[in-house]
């Protein structure tokens, strides 16, 4: 599933719904800022921030349960 998201992000297509957040990630990709990988020695050398970004288990409404 990782490997999924990861080709996702890296042909412009979002996951998860934000207002703004395709446009800001095409932005920065576009820009050289943000890249998507599952190489992790390279990512971990050439890299100055990693964003590791987890699941979270969501409420019965669908909102986030930050309590699990």
């Amino acid at each position: 599933m990782t490997e999924e998201k990861i080709t996702m992000l890296k042909n412009g297509q979002v996951p998860i719904y934000e207002r703004g957040l395709k446009d800001l990630m095409d932005k920065n990709v576009a820009d050289g800022r943000l890249e998507f990988s599952t190489d992790m020695k390279k990512t971990t050398e050439e890299s100055e921030v990693i964003f590791i970004a987890v699941g979270i288990p969501p409420k019965d409404d669908g909102s986030a349960d930050l309590m699990k």
